[in-house]
């Protein structure tokens, strides 16, 4: 998803120079497991692979797209991008910020007083210390609690901003979301221990405790309560288990 922070302008070289053919239009957050192409989808991994988040900026030049990323091997909505398409980095004017996008708090309850009703998670977002247009990714929380807990194990969501002269753009982030949490648009990496029923349940450390959650947000890591998180981890190993309750478990 992608967040117009000003409206598209020409690209501006170390030099001062404006190339008026050549007009930002969109940028990507895109992700890479172990050497494989960058794409846009969110992913699930082991915590032994080896993750990239990877920036990729569409452009116009001269009526035709192109793009500028680190990586040269890119696939954007299911779609491979021609490596002739790709320009160097060599020579932009450019300002990168990436952030973590994580739950602003452990607790929330879909059940009140008045029966059923949607307790909406809020979310934040941390800067991460790089302006580089590919980084590593992780699953660290900033809560320091955490980090000591989770060994770098379990669910992130990430976003980058890039400003190029007076134009800003930044793909979806904290406000990106419905009443059951953050929608899909927000790149996510999940990291599990291994493949085993534990191993998936690793998966679900940073994700926050919601009493009496819905099927969609177990399944996207937006929220579970005790009984889901084990059908949902059980689930995501490829048993057609249904939700249900403590005592239907």
């Amino acid at each position: 998803g992608l967040t117009i922070l000003s409206l598209a302008g020409s690209l501006t070289f170390a030099n001062g120079q404006s190339k008026d053919n050549l007009k930002i239009e969109n940028i990507y957050l895109t992700s890479c497991v172990n050497g494989n192409p960058c794409t846009d989808k969110s992913k699930d991994v082991l915590l032994k692979d080896k993750v990239n988040l990877n920036l990729v900026v569409e452009a116009i030049e001269d009526g035709n797209k192109k793009y500028f990323s680190e990586s040269k091997e890119v696939e954007l909505n299911n779609k491979k991008i021609n490596v002739s398409d790709i320009k160097d980095l060599e020579g932009l004017n450019y300002n990168i910020k990436w952030f973590k996008v994580e739950p602003q708090n452990v607790n929330y309850n879909n059940w009140g007083t008045a029966g059923f009703q949607w307790d909406t998670p809020t979310y934040t977002e941390t800067p991460i210390d790089s302006s580089k247009w590919a980084i590593k990714a992780d699953a660290f929380s900033t809560d320091k609690w955490t980090i000591k807990k989770t060994q770098g194990l379990g669910t992130m969501r990430y976003k980058v901003e890039f400003s190029e002269g007076k134009e800003r753009f930044s793909t979806e982030g904290k406000n990106s979301k419905d009443k059951e949490g953050i929608k899909e648009n927000v790149h996510r990496i999940s990291f599990r221990k291994d493949d085993s029923f534990l191993g998936w349940l690793t998966s679900y450390f940073n994700v926050p405790y919601i009493y009496g959650n819905s099927e969609k947000q177990a399944e996207e890591y937006l929220g579970v309560d005790c009984a889901d998180l084990l059908i949902a981890s059980y689930r995501k190993m490829g048993y057609a288990f249904p939700y249900t309750s403590v005592s239907g478990l």
